[in-house]
């Protein structure tokens, strides 16, 4: 059940759910996201090349672009949505927290029309004192997605144009930063085989940030005996597979490695436990634990891919309980975005950014507490991308990736004071 301080996003209405192509002009317009002063709309594609979208006293232009192609399996140019435009997303700023809104289209030519509502998440009490963005499963130097008859970029690709991980990874860091993140969090798989030339584009990417970022490793980051961290240190990015922390205004983040010796199950063995849980109490705040993957807060893991052992996962849960009450864990790994709380935990799983839903977390620290809220990323080349990667597993990807939105967007409050 809910930690006492998890405040969730409350289920969209279900106007929300609606598919009005033929009304609006856009097919599958949704809400995507939510935090406690802004609303994220998506969409599936539509025939409107010019959009305005509204909610409350917020209003946004959106010009759509062409629908493109993408290469498959079969060596068959597909097209990359069934729409004359693309999909898109937009973010609508400037609202008020813990209030509904009704949330409207208006192409143009046409009429207005409401879509569905949604209500922002509630404001933790105190001053906001920092915001940073983390990333997972970014995979560099992937170059297919899916089974049977995968997804692949077309070929050749257009000039100029990035492969698909990277170009959804630099979007998602520049439109982080606009945001309003000042520092980046990566949680693990930034390669698809630990290779020399993937981690330099990782990187590189990381580097040309700005911004000072810290990684996790994965399971994928460990094969062929390569040392990723001496890699990255080379462009001043710490991923030492080991626990370490760094100090943010308002909170604590603790990093620890989670790859095991197999290739999918992940381990924290009883000497990580101790160490995180003596970074946690000694934190002069609050503390969020990053991982890649995830603690098992359930009596069985019934879950793919599988993370950390339930075993492992209950004594690191209840040690950092013990140690920092006011404590949170995030984690990447399952491709997917999913909240549970475990021994009076948070425990978080975020999804990919280089597959559907394609997204960034950004979080808002307060001195009582934090919100998170997972954005789709915007730019068209990426977007195109990611919508059409829901179509994966015979379009169950597209239902089981995004979780749903209480899942991607909550508000947490400390239970007790969590600033020095």
């Amino acid at each position: 059940m809910p930690t006492p301080g998890l405040l969730a996003a409350p289920a969209p209405s279900a106007a929300t759910q609606r598919d009005d192509v033929g009304a609006v002009g856009v097919s599958g317009a949704h809400v995507f996201s939510v935090d406690d002063e802004s609303i994220q709309v998506a969409w599936r594609g539509g025939d409107a090349a010019h959009l305005v979208v509204g909610a409350g006293p917020a209003r946004a232009e959106v010009h759509t672009t062409p629908s493109a192609d993408l290469l498959r399996h079969a060596r068959r140019t597909w097209p990359l949505d069934r729409h004359q435009r693309g999909p898109a997303a937009v973010v609508l700023d400037g609202l008020e927290p813990d209030t509904e809104y009704q949330v409207w289209i208006e192409p143009d030519g046409g009429a207005r029309r409401v879509v569905g509502s949604a209500r922002t998440l509630h404001r933790p009490p105190g001053a906001l004192l920092h915001r940073f963005a983390t990333l997972n499963d970014i995979h560099i130097g992937e170059r297919r997605f899916g089974v049977g008859r995968p997804f692949e970029d077309r070929h050749p690709l257009p000039a100029g144009s990035a492969p698909y991980p990277l170009r959804c990874a630099r979007a998602a860091v520049r439109e982080a930063l606009e945001w309003g993140a000042t520092h980046l969090v990566v949680k693990g798989d930034l390669t698809r085989d630990s290779e020399p030339a993937e981690l330099r584009a990782v990187g590189r990417l990381l580097q040309s940030s700005g911004v000072p970022a810290d990684v996790v490793l994965g399971n994928h980051d460990v094969r062929n005996g390569i040392d990723a961290a001496a890699y990255l240190a080379e462009y001043g990015i710490d991923a030492r597979p080991v626990v370490r922390s760094r100090d943010l205004p308002g909170l604590r983040l603790v990093f620890g490695h989670t790859p095991g010796p197999g290739d999918r199950w992940g381990q924290i063995l009883d000497d990580q436990s101790d160490r995180i849980a003596r970074l946690a109490g000694s934190a002069a705040g609050a503390c969020m634990l990053v991982v890649h993957h995830p603690p098992a807060t359930g009596v069985a893991t019934l879950r793919y891919p599988p993370g950390i052992y339930r075993a492992q996962s209950g004594r690191l849960l209840r040690r950092l309980a013990a140690a920092n009450p006011c404590s949170v864990v995030v984690s990447g790994h399952t491709h997917r975005n999913r909240v549970r709380t475990g021994w009076g935990i948070t425990c978080a799983e975020t999804a990919s950014t280089k597959d559907h839903p394609g997204q960034w977390v950004g979080y808002r620290v307060f001195e009582g507490g934090l919100v998170q809220t997972a954005r789709r990323v915007q730019d068209p080349p990426a977007i195109a991308w990611t919508e059409a990667t829901s179509r994966a597993l015979g379009g169950q990807w597209g239902r089981w990736a995004p979780g749903t939105l209480a899942d991607r967007c909550w508000s947490l409050e400390w239970p007790g004071p969590a600033s020095a």
